[in-house]
């Protein structure tokens, strides 16, 4: 089993961790209301 971790909010704080977690390999959901936010960690491999 593998585990997803979910992120509120991609903003400053956010974004950085979002960030680490996605280049560590672990599969991350994110969620914040402004998209361009969201495209950054997308691109990196987060849904």
């Amino acid at each position: 089993m593998t585990d997803t971790i979910a992120l509120i909010g991609a903003g400053a704080m956010g974004g950085a961790i979002g960030a680490r977690l996605v280049a560590t390999g672990t599969r991350l959901q994110v969620f914040d209301l402004d998209p361009a936010k969201l495209a950054p960690l997308v691109a990196a491999g987060a849904t």
